[in-house]
């Protein structure tokens, strides 16, 4: 909602905290904003709404909202989204927030490849109407990921995250928020924390709410990273070229990597140039051999 104020207003979004950041404040493209609410209902949007924009100094935005539509909004329908893409291309939108997936999801399993079809729909909104989409999805709880990668606390079915040009991942300590992209095609959004501040009125509801950058952080390095740079000094204290087995026991026993992460390690190290593959066959399943470049 912070970032949907900004992109209406054409205001600088997460500018640093004063007196104590000194980063932050990303340009946007300033144009109108549709927001689907199915989670909220109109009175909560409202307040919220009111409240960032009076932070802000914002007497009139183009925010349009839909909330709680009835009938409900099914993005697994391609009739149900080529309505909304009408209403984006009517309004001149451009963003789309979808609050949230599942319920937009028209009792599709989000478990399984179900999903495809919503998103695939979803996709179809944002490129046909050539704005940019945003869908809110929730997390597992920590205890059902177990500290794993990051993305892998989405909940749902692997599609899920595979369907998103790019995911970030919101993570909540008292009033400041971890902000940090798990999956992009492109450039990721380097991690940072923003601050929380707002005060309420006599009622005890929003008065005045927004969120501002409050330091960067250091990227996380992946563990397989780390391992996909000790594989060229293994493969040159090797007397031949390895398969991808026997490649991955040596990466288990100098890094202490499990099967798939090894495999991510010489993934990486192959994009990076620093060893060349080749298979023994030219069937997709013949066996692949590697070198040091």
């Amino acid at each position: 909602m912070d970032l949907a104020v900004c992109v209406a207003s054409g205001q600088d979004w997460l500018v640093p905290l004063p007196n104590v950041s000194q980063g932050g404040g990303f340009h946007v493209q300033q144009g109108p904003v549709l927001w689907l609410d199915m989670d909220n209902g109109p009175d909560r949007l409202k307040e919220r709404f009111g409240a960032l924009c009076r932070a802000r100094g914002i007497t009139n935005a183009p925010i349009y909202a839909i909330s709680l539509p009835r009938p409900v909004f099914d993005a697994s329908k391609p009739e149900e989204a080529d309505l909304l893409a009408t209403q984006v291309k009517r309004l001149g939108a451009v963003l789309l927030v979808v609050d949230n997936l599942g319920t937009v999801s028209g009792g599709r399993d989000e478990n399984t490849s179900q999903m495809v079809e919503v998103l695939t729909n979803l996709a179809w909104v944002v490129r046909s109407t050539r704005s940019a989409g945003a869908v809110i999805h929730h997390s597992r709880k920590a205890s059902a990921f177990g500290g794993g990668r990051r993305g892998d606390s989405l909940r749902g079915h692997s599609s899920i995250e595979a369907a998103f040009d790019l995911a970030i991942q919101l993570e909540r300590t008292g009033d400041d928020l971890s902000i940090g992209s798990t999956k992009t095609r492109d450039d990721p959004v380097s991690p940072m924390v923003a601050r929380w501040t707002w005060d309420t009125n006599a009622e005890g509801a929003l008065e005045t709410a927004r969120f501002w950058h409050l330091l960067d952080l250091v990227p996380e390095r992946p563990d397989y990273v780390d391992a996909a740079e000790e594989i060229v000094e293994l493969l040159e204290d090797m007397a031949e070229a390895p398969s991808e087995n026997v490649l991955c026991r040596a990466l288990k026993e100098k890094c202490d990597l499990g099967k798939r992460k090894a495999r991510q390690a010489i993934q990486h190290a192959l994009e990076k140039g620093w060893i060349r593959q080749e298979r023994e066959g030219v069937g997709a399943t013949s066996a692949k051999r590697y070198w040091v470049k």
